[in-house]
């Protein structure tokens, strides 16, 4: 598994790929034995983890140990140090920040090591998104089966069948495998009745495929979306550290002038509602300042706590709620 690793093939989920860090990680130092990290090892500083420095340890050497082993990263690479507190703790008065100061943070001063994910994807739409089937028999000896199978290019997309035949079968063109090429759709249609007679009946549809090159040929509309999570802010602060300022420099060459741009700011569940949406306001704003968007084409939508962005019984899943979401939408040039 780890030989087949790629950053390219992770899922479109911001949980799953931190799930993946270690594995980003251990790639990224792997290609690049000249590059180091120091691993923190951290505790909540309370109850049985009081001054346990011990405990910190170990979570460290845990993490160190993965990279050691399942990435053969060089120990030269790696520096391990723990503590009690992290440098930049949770709320110690409250379960949720307690418990998310039971970690093991990662400390980079290379920016190749310490560089955002990028996905890539061209997504598919099918119009209309629905095909009506309607099959129609007489039979006076009654239907023992029918079958009804959908190709293209003698590839399956879909099957039907069984024993009573409906009025109206519902083919969802967006549901995978989807049609994937200009060519005709061939529908097979078979039945056998109760004395073992059978029949067939054939029919053909056209698909027309709109790829980005004849939309632009063809003058039609076309946009290209980009989103970036600026993730992600300590708790209850909207200060923009230097980690950030790679990310906001590469966002900030991607705006055109003609570009509409939506920022966005999230909090965790943790505090006053007004409070969270002030502070995820101040947020948008830091950004705004950085990446000073030309007013006319911009947004600042603050949400706040409003919406969870994830599971928020989770730390991680608090702590990426603590972000920025930056939507760039660029019309494609029609030449």
């Amino acid at each position: 598994e780890i030989k087949s690793f790629s950053e390219e093939s992770l899922p479109w989920n911001t949980l799953e790929i931190y799930y993946n860090l270690l594995n980003i990680i251990g790639s990224r130092l792997s290609k690049q034995p000249n590059k180091n990290i120091i691993i923190v090892g951290c505790n909540n500083n309370s109850g049985n983890e009081k001054n346990n420095l011990k405990l910190s340890e170990e979570r460290a050497k845990a993490v160190e140990n993965y990279l050691l082993t399942v990435w053969d990263i060089k120990p030269n690479q790696i520096k391990t140090r723990w503590q009690n507190l992290p440098d930049n703790p949770g709320n110690i008065n409250d379960v949720d920040g307690i418990v998310e100061n039971q970690r093991v943070e990662l400390k980079m001063t290379d920016n190749d090591i310490n560089k955002p994910v990028y996905l890539k994807d061209i997504e598919k739409s099918v119009n209309p998104p629905v095909i009506a089937l309607y099959p129609e028999i007489q039979s006076d000896a009654g239907i023992k089966n029918w079958e009804i199978n959908v190709k293209q290019n003698e590839h399956q997309l879909r099957k039907f069948d069984g024993n009573d035949l409906p009025t109206e079968i519902m083919w969802q063109l967006e549901d995978e495998p989807m049609p994937q090429v200009e060519a005709p759709v061939k529908i097979d249609f078979k039945v056998q009745d109760k004395l073992g007679q059978s029949k067939q009946a054939n029919e053909t549809l056209s698909l027309q495929q709109l790829t980005i090159k004849k939309k632009r040929f063809e003058l039609k509309d076309d946009k290209k979306l980009e989103r970036f999570f600026l993730i992600v802010f300590d708790y209850n602060s909207a200060e923009i550290k230097s980690h950030h300022i790679p990310i906001l420099n590469d966002i900030k060459k991607r705006i055109m002038p003609d570009s509409k741009v939506t920022i966005s700011g999230f909090t965790d569940r943790t505090g006053n509602p007004e409070y969270n949406l002030d502070l995820a306001k101040r947020r948008c704003q830091e950004v705004q300042k950085y990446l000073k968007v030309n007013e006319q084409n911009l947004i600042i939508n603050p949400v706040g706590n409003k919406t969870l962005l994830y599971d928020n019984d989770l730390s991680e899943g608090r702590s990426y709620c603590r972000t920025v979401q930056i939507i760039i939408e660029t019309p494609v040039l029609t030449k």
